[in-house]
């Protein structure tokens, strides 16, 4: 009997930094845009969809295949270098989406790439998701004050030509339409970390991000300073702004109740959010912060300086919004003393994410996308 069934779409993920979350060991870090795609791509790859990702130069060899998905090696020079790379690179990597000759795309980070990646896809008639990552992805003045005036024009004609954008928040969406007049689908960013008991905690407050300005570091070892009595711990990986941490971990060498870790591996960090009681995040502004949903899937309520993605964080009752310095030490130590009231946001914060945020709603969703697009799921 001959099986006329069409074959599921072969999806391509263009995510240059994830490289380092297929190989532990890799002296590289990779961020929340990262472990979100690697997530997905498994996931489809686990429900017999082919799934390739395209990624930069890590010292690997061109092609490996990790756990049934076959990673590409496309060398990005001009990220981080000169742009007199940039055209040669953008061959390369569309030379290569030739070859892997894949049915949908899915992008998040470098916006920079997202153009190349559009109009091949137009030529050669396959589909392409933007998926939104910060919240200055969804806004004319944010992208370009980020990447500057002609980085911009490529990101928007990029948005264009896409078939489909996706937003991680309903406040994204509405940025979208109308910076940039794309009617914008939300679906949630997915829980990460592997699914395991919450183990009792320990009695320490855990920051974690990388070293760049937004995420503002600094003021997290004020907040520890002014706190002597509160042990905390601090997990930071660099930033293309300041790769060397000689910035944080000299001060914090000064610090009696800061343990500093420098990097962790991804695949080894689950056990500082399970094991902290509380997550403090000191960034200026983000998206749906990868960090926010691992504290919570962990059971760690959160206690934010500014940001909050649409509201769920009072909405939901998963910690508190600060808003100042001075309301973040009073919150910290009034939350240090308050066992009761850690535990209600803690279970405030697994049963949040198990109803919004699971793998398996998820990627309902984005099939539902592939289908919606034409393609078979």
């Amino acid at each position: 009997m001959i099986n006329n069934m069409p074959a599921k779409a072969r999806i391509c993920i263009v995510c240059p930094g994830v490289y380092p979350l297929f190989r532990e060991g890799v002296a590289a870090s990779a961020g929340g845009a990262e472990a979100q795609l690697m997530t997905l791509g498994k996931a489809l790859s686990q429900q017999a969809h082919e799934v390739h990702f395209i990624v930069d130069e890590f010292g690997q060899s061109d092609l490996e295949e990790i756990d049934g998905i076959m990673l590409h090696k496309v060398p990005l020079r001009y990220m981080g270098g000169s742009n007199i790379h940039l055209p040669v690179d953008w061959f390369r990597f569309t030379r290569k989406l030739a070859s892997i000759n894949a049915d949908m795309h899915l992008m998040k980070v470098p916006r920079n790439i997202l153009f190349p990646l559009a109009v091949y896809a137009r030529i050669r008639g396959k589909k392409v998701a933007y998926v939104g990552q910060r919240d200055v992805d969804a806004t004319q003045e944010g992208a370009r004050s980020v990447d500057g005036v002609p980085a911009y024009y490529f990101y928007r004609w990029g948005l264009f030509l896409v078939n489909a954008v996706i937003a991680q928040t309903t406040s994204q969406q509405k940025c979208f339409s109308e910076s940039f007049n794309r009617d914008a689908i939300v679906i949630p960013n997915v829980v990460t970390l592997p699914a395991e008991q919450v183990t009792e905690k320990s009695d320490y407050v855990l920051w974690v991000g990388n070293s760049s300005y937004r995420k503002q570091p600094e003021v997290f070892l004020e907040i520890v300073r002014a706190l002597p009595g509160i042990k905390f711990r601090m997990i930071m990986a660099g930033s293309n702004e300041r790769p060397d941490d000689a910035f944080v971990s000299d001060p914090a060498a000064n610090l009696p109740n800061l343990e500093y870790l420098g990097f962790v591996p991804f695949q080894k960090i689950k056990d500082e959010y399970s094991n902290a009681c509380l997550f403090v995040s000191t960034s200026k502004s983000e998206g749906f912060p990868n960090t926010f949903l691992q504290s919570w899937q962990c059971g760690t309520p959160v206690v934010s300086l500014y940001v909050d993605p649409d509201g769920v964080i009072d909405r939901h009752g998963l910690g508190v919004v600060t808003g100042s310095e001075q309301r973040m030490v009073e919150t910290l130590r009034k939350l240090m003393d308050d066992a009761n009231m850690r535990q209600k946001l803690a279970m405030n914060s697994i049963r949040y994410v198990q109803n919004h945020h699971s793998l398996e709603a998820i990627v309902a969703q984005y099939r539902s996308l592939f289908h919606q697009l034409g393609l078979a799921t």
